[in-house]
């Protein structure tokens, strides 16, 4: 089966998206369509009545109750206990069926992939991961291959036929990012030329959903709090750091779809020197760090890594990453002017934690565009970010899309 999109090559070119006044709608369309705006309703809201969702939706209550028995003899909504005492009729609150489908998301970075089984609901099912140096393509898809039968393995046969697709996470220019992180010439040569979620698809017989590997992370990010809403600029660490912008209404909007861009953006360093923040603000800046102090066999720079036994190099990157990080955040602001800025990543979460406490009181010292410093906090998700949000993709794809270009 061939892959919905491209993810890949440098010659993929995409045919331009139709506008609505394009199309037209059979009443099926438009039978789908509503199917999606109640299960997107019931997504952020679970547990509304009937009565709730036609004021939410302004669909008329018999057309609420048509499409709900459609829903429900697809097996994509189940029913609380109907609640009594209240004011009018007993109401039964309304749900997603978390075995109504499921999706896989890959989450494939510079060192680090990670995979996981998600239902309806957004649970995660099962997980897997392995790293690399760099990640040769063959190598890559043939270890995604045998971790997406083990994941799918803990289904029941008849539910495998409700998965949805694969989502995958791929940071955008991989193949050039490759190339700076000294990655042979033939692996980058490979990532340029081939179609990762392409070749992917045929080999799992399901379809490749992909997306910018901060896209995906901030998308799981503004789902986990989607019930505070507004809009924030969303941060990364990884290898690199990525990030972008989450509108009030969860879409990701940043200058480059893979959320790498932002995070390239250049800032003054504290000697003054431009510098690249995602060269600094990172994996990459924090190794440096460790060499030049003289530190030795640190290990994996993940989220269990004991960092307080480096205090030297890490305090050292702690403040420059600071500095890169205030004025990255000051750009920000100025460009898009997000509510709050959300960091979070693959290293360990007090780390993270410590690099917020930096970055403060050097944003407070710096020139406010807007006459304010936007509130920084950590991330809900940790360094299954991106592979939550992957897996969502293929379910929002297929019941909670309703944008009619995709």
């Amino acid at each position: 089966m061939i892959a919905p999109s491209g993810c890949g090559g440098m010659n993929d070119i995409s045919p331009p998206s139709r506008s609505f006044t394009d199309r037209g709608g059979s009443q099926s369309d438009l039978r789908r369509y509503n199917e999606r705006v109640l299960l997107s309703v019931l997504d952020r809201d679970p547990g509304l009545f009937n009565a709730e969702l036609a004021r939410r939706t302004g669909l008329a209550a018999q057309t609420i109750s048509v499409i709900l028995r459609s829903l429900d003899s697809q097996g994509l909504i189940e029913r609380g206990g109907v609640l009594r005492g209240r004011r009018g009729q007993p109401a039964t609150p309304l749900f997603l069926k978390p075995d109504g489908a499921f999706g896989v998301g890959v989450a494939l970075c510079w060192r680090r992939t990670m995979l996981c089984l998600s239902d309806l609901s957004g649970k995660v099912l099962a997980e897997d991961s392995f790293s690399h140096d760099h990640p040769g393509f063959d190598d890559t898809l043939e270890r995604i291959v045998l971790a997406v039968d083990r994941l799918t393995a803990v289904l029941p046969k008849a539910a495998r036929r409700r998965l949805a697709g694969l989502g995958l996470a791929l940071p955008g220019a991989f193949d050039r990012y490759l190339a700076a992180l000294d990655a042979p010439l033939e692996v980058v040569r490979d990532w340029a030329e081939r179609d990762f979620g392409a070749e992917l698809s045929q080999r799992i017989d399901m379809p490749v959903w992909p997306a910018g590997f901060g896209s995906a992370a901030s998308g799981a990010e503004a789902r986990a709090g989607q019930r505070t809403g507004g809009e924030f600029a969303y941060f990364f660490l990884g290898t690199l750091l990525m990030g972008g912008i989450v509108s009030a209404h969860g879409g990701f909007a940043a200058p480059g779809a893979s959320g790498t861009m932002l995070g390239g953006m250049v800032v003054p360093g504290p000697d003054g020197l431009s510098v690249r923040a995602d060269t600094v603000v990172s994996g990459v800046g924090l190794r440096r760090a460790l060499n030049v102090h003289m530190a030795s066999s640190w290990g994996d720079l993940g989220p269990e890594w004991d960092w307080h036994s480096y205090p030297r190099a890490v305090g050292a990157w702690l403040d420059e990453a600071a500095h890169v990080f205030a004025h990255l955040i000051v750009n920000t602001q100025c460009a898009f002017d997000p509510g709050a800025v959300v960091v979070d990543g693959f290293l360990p979460g007090d780390l993270i934690a410590a690099l917020i406490a930096r970055v403060e009181p050097v944003l407070a010292g710096l020139p406010s565009p807007l006459g304010r410093v936007p509130l920084i906090r950590q991330g809900r998700l940790g360094p299954r970010a991106a592979m939550a949000g992957a897996a969502h993709l293929p379910l929002h794809q297929q019941f909670f899309n309703i944008d009619p270009n995709g």
